[in-house]
């Protein structure tokens, strides 16, 4: 194998890519025309998707969810003699789901056979296979369910035994309608294979003596979109297409099972083999409702992907914007590989199609959101030191790499607008300057040719304070030193605001204290914007901690979906609470008094309902206190047993809201319910004053309010019926 160059930019060659860590060494086999590069191109296209099983594991995917449900049914069904509203909107979901996906599998496959079948017998066989499988039996059923038979009716069927339907002379479960569609799949792909068998030994004829030329390395199509030396390969930035070797692998191995009639063995050979690509968002699978996208990522960029989704294809799995984005991707056996993970940015729906943008680093992004200013510090240490202060748990590619310095002493101050001083005071561990003091470290920044107009308006802020609140600390990092800094300045602030707000006549000492009711109701607030300077390296920087919330322009029309469900003209005032109780998580600033705000909405959300029945009544429970065997009892223990049977309708709020979400129709994750009691235990620490070790990150947070906020649309839903 020889090193060489392509004459030209647009010829493409044969050769071997050989990864080593991040970067890719290639050597090329031989030059190829442009016939041949396209024909590959072809011939790859069809291996995939012949290779391509995705169809039939998205079908298997939902079917399995079909009997989960089954199995759910029939559990509500034998302990509380009905089936949930939950389970019902989950049941209509994934029978629809299933009708699109394998009516979607026979069409792409049926196309396939149509345009490059050569075998007629087979392509025969098999299109007599699929009109059997549309027009007879279940699947025929479930396309015809909303003529015949409610979806309510089909859950009510027994799974196994107990047939509750006839369709001609057939007898048919529950069980059946997804089942025996499914279990006759292996008929349609037997002749399926067949019937292109001639195309994929003509395609291997022509790929497989290319691949046993390429000795090292990923047998590969490369482009070189610039001219280079021998040695000098890696900066080329080379277009490579990998050869389908997994594929031609598995294939082969299909076709060798059908050969010795055991098609099963040769569908399970596919699905063991094939490429497996998948998106998540949260725990949420989206693999079957993927139309299309694609991801990039480089050196100091933030990496972005692009993906639609076909909404009809989604079943019950609840899709949620605020959840974490994750493509990955698993090919002949290797580990997954992660090829994207981030958070959505937009949303376009257009009929069942919704076309999503997705970046990573948003919490990043949106630190950097509110303006800041720097001086003195590496681009490298400044984007570190924002991913630091974000709390992203992400990687960006640096092409240069931090340094981490040395501790130093910093100071961090703030403006404080409604006090004035003239002297320093200090308020625990932070100090209050005159107006004059505070605005000296600014200047330097003042002096820079790049302030710009965001940066002049921050400017602008810290200067017109009446005073300024000062913390002076060792950190390591500016990113350090803020947090620190601001903890102290936002606790003096409290406590300024509570110390006004005392109002007795009698100080603790014994010492009368003056009033002024205005003053006392409108405290001393600091400015958005926060100065940062290490006193050794002299690096600064000048931040809004959170960008500025002013509404984002939207026009929005009487049809549009923002406005469904429509509120009622009267909600109960559990609703009205917990809608007020979301609204406050949604627009506080700091986490910790967003989770006890969220908890709060939640709380309201799962109480009891006016005219909803208790679970004893009154006079159940006077019965049950006539029966307890009360002799031999002390009043202190006879007391307890009242009480007891007293609150025997008051159940744990976890009973409380799992009831109200199948009430509702909600569909919420096991994850997802997993997420809130993680931000219910940082809210029973701030409850119990125990010390919140690690606040809960932004993300985690907008993710339980967009939880929480499906309830309450779920819960307006239900009661606008």
């Amino acid at each position: 194998m020889n090193g060489g160059t392509v004459a030209g930019e647009e010829g493409w060659s044969v050769g071997g890519r050989v990864t080593e860590g991040n970067k890719h060494r290639i050597s090329k086999v031989r030059d190829l025309t442009s016939e041949e590069a396209e024909g590959l191109k072809v011939d790859f296209r069809r291996v995939h998707d012949l290779a391509d099983l995705d169809g039939f594991a998205r079908v298997l995917e939902s079917g399995n969810r079909w009997k989960a449900l089954l199995d759910k049914a029939e559990k509500e069904s034998d302990e509380d003699g009905s089936i949930s509203a939950q389970t019902h909107a989950a049941a209509r979901s994934e029978l629809s789901a299933f009708t699109h996906l394998y009516g979607r599998l026979l069409d792409e496959m049926s196309l396939q056979v149509a345009e490059l079948a050569t075998e007629t017998e087979a392509a025969q066989a098999f299109c007599d296979r699929c009109a059997q499988l549309r027009h007879h039996g279940p699947f025929a059923s479930l396309v015809d369910r909303d003529q015949s038979r409610s979806t309510g009716e089909f859950l009510k069927m027994r799974k196994g035994l107990d047939p509750q339907y006839v369709v001609g002379f057939e007898v048919h479960s529950a069980d059946d309608l997804v089942g025996y569609p499914v279990g006759r799949l292996h008929e349609v792909f037997v002749p399926y294979y067949l019937a292109l068998r001639p195309l994929y030994r003509s395609i291997v004829a022509r790929i497989r003596p290319l691949i046993t030329e390429v000795d090292e390395g990923m047998p590969s199509l490369i482009r070189l979109q610039e001219p280079v030396g021998e040695d000098d390969v890696e900066s080329s930035n080379p277009l490579m297409i990998d050869f389908p070797v997994f594929a031609l692998a598995s294939l082969d191995k299909v076709f060798e099972a059908l050969d010795e009639a055991r098609p099963v063995d040769a569908i399970l050979q596919l699905i063991r083999g094939r490429s497996r690509r998948r998106l998540r968002f949260g725990a949420s699978s989206a693999d079957g409702a993927a139309t299309g996208g694609n991801s990039t990522s480089g050196l100091d960029q933030i990496p972005s992907a692009a993906v639609t989704l076909d909404t009809s294809l989604l079943g019950s799995e609840p899709i949620d914007y605020w959840a974490r984005v994750t493509k990955t991707v698993e090919e002949g056996g290797f580990p997954e590989h992660e090829l994207f993970r981030g958070a959505v940015q937009s949303a376009l729906a257009e009929g069942d199609l919704v076309k999503i943008k997705s970046e990573d680093a948003v919490a990043l992004t949106e630190q950097m959101a509110g303006g800041l200013l720097a001086a003195n510090m590496p681009p490298a240490e400044l984007i570190q030191a924002l991913i630091d202060r974000s709390g992203w748990d992400g990687k960006l590619h640096f092409s240069e790499d931090p340094d981490r310095p040395n501790e130093e002493p910093f100071v961090v101050s703030v403006p404080l607008d409604g006090l004035e001083v003239e002297d320093p005071i200090e308020v625990g561990r932070v100090t209050i300057v005159p107006r004059g003091r505070g605005r000296d470290d600014v200047t330097e920044l003042e002096k820079g040719d790049d302030v710009g107009e965001t940066g002049r308006e921050m400017i602008a802020e810290y200067l017109d304070g009446s005073s300024y609140l000062v913390a002076q600390l060792p950190a390591q990092t500016v990113d350090a030193a803020e947090e620190e800094g601001l903890l102290g300045i936002d606790t003096a602030l409290s406590w300024l605001t509570v110390r006004g707000r005392y109002g007795a006549a009698i100080l603790p000492d014994g010492e009368p204290q003056s009033f002024d009711r205005r003053r006392a109701l409108r405290p001393p607030v600091r400015g958005a914007v926060v100065l940062v300077r290490g006193t050794v390296t002299n690096r600064l920087w000048l931040r809004r901690p959170a960008a500025p919330q002013p509404a984002v322009d939207r026009r929005l029309a009487s049809g549009d979906s923002a406005f469904r469900p429509l509120l009622p003209a009267e909600v109960d005032v559990n609703d009205r609470l917990a809608l007020q109780a979301l609204r406050l998580a949604a627009t506080e600033a700091d986490p910790l008094l967003q989770v006890q705000a969220l908890w709060q909405a939640i709380e309201s959300y799962a109480e009891r309902r006016k005219g909803e029945r208790r679970l004893f009544t009154k006079g159940e429970k006077a019965t049950i206190s006539e029966r307890l065997p009360t002799a031999g009892l002390n009043p202190r223990q006879r007391k307890r047993l009242e009480e007891a049977v007293e609150s025997l309708n008051h159940e744990p709020l976890g009973l409380r809201l799992e009831r109200r979400l199948k009430r509702d129709a909600v569909q919420v994750t096991v994850d997802e319910l997993a997420l809130l009691d993680r931000l219910r235990e940082v809210r029973n620490d701030v409850v119990h004053g125990r010390l919140v070790q690690k606040p809960p990150q932004r993300d985690d947070v907008n993710y339980g309010i967009s939880i929480v906020s499906r309830m309450l649309v779920h819960r307006i839903a239900t009661a606008a019926r």
